[in-house]
């Protein structure tokens, strides 16, 4: 999800944009220039371009005709809670301004943030060196780490733990999050090997149950596609998109670490 290409208007009336950005920033002189659609997402977003020059992001649900999987059905309200947890930490995170759960001015709820400079990391990759993705690859993997300290009793997707419906073991919290992707499969009649995967997942109840403390990772973390950087520093200068966070085991973020090590080299 970068913030640089939106060729065309999001159909929505600036003025109650405005009026959002009024009651949010408290701001009366401040307006709304235009607004412009970020596209190929899941989620609505929009660039807002205010008269001081500055920009901030709006990112809504998906359209209601878009056929979700059961995760990405709290996305927004996962991005929303883990954005506040990191409020005052070290990530270059966008800042959150304003969720909006019932989202009854804009007919949806939405997330309002702070817009992060920088290109997408995935569009550099073709022009920097081997050690330039080496080095960016640890600063990732740095950035990680400081997500992974923080901690919460129960363990479980984020918007569930914050709901109260997280699971006491990680064994009962990975059991129910494969079986929701499952469940998602078994719904657009996906051929895979449902028993064996079930039975797989049984099976490594004893390793699983050897994680006792629920950290947070954040899923995705590591993809090039979620990163912006500075191109003359090659610095990380932000990390987008924490709809998939969870209250786990931070091995889980190998896959995404180690795929993009491999791009890196």
């Amino acid at each position: 999800m970068v913030y640089d290409q939106f060729p065309f208007s999001l159909a929505l009336d600036d003025s109650i944009i405005q009026k959002m950005l009024q009651d949010t920033l408290l701001h009366s002189r401040l307006t709304v220039i235009r607004t412009e659609h970020l596209p190929d997402h899941l989620h609505r977003i929009c660039l807002v371009h205010l008269s001081n020059g500055s920009q901030l992001v709006l990112k809504l649900n998906p359209s209601p005709s878009t056929g979700l999987l059961r995760h990405e059905r709290y996305s927004l309200e996962t991005e929303a809670s883990v954005l506040a947890l990191l409020t005052n930490s070290n990530l270059p995170a966008p800042r959150a301004l304003r969720y909006d759960r019932k989202g009854t001015r804009l007919n949806s709820p939405f997330l309002l943030t702070a817009y992060l400079p920088g290109i997408s990391y995935a569009d550099a990759l073709p022009y920097l060196t081997s050690t330039e993705r080496r080095e960016i690859g640890l600063q990732l993997r740095s950035l990680s780490s400081i997500a992974n300290r923080y901690i919460s009793p129960t363990f479980g997707p984020v918007a569930l733990v914050a709901s109260n419906r997280g699971s006491v073991s990680w064994r009962d919290a990975f059991r129910s999050m494969v079986e929701s992707v499952l469940m998602d499969g078994e719904d657009m009649t996906v051929n895979l090997p449902y028993i064996e995967i079930r039975e797989a997942v049984t099976s490594w109840g004893k390793a699983l149950d050897e994680v006792r403390e629920a950290r947070l990772v954040v899923l995705g973390l590591g993809r090039s596609e979620n990163v912006l950087i500075d191109r003359r520093t090659n610095g990380v200068t932000g990390l987008l998109d924490f709809g998939q966070a969870v209250w786990g085991d931070p091995a889980l973020l190998e896959p995404d670490m180690c795929s993009g090590t491999k791009r890196l080299l």
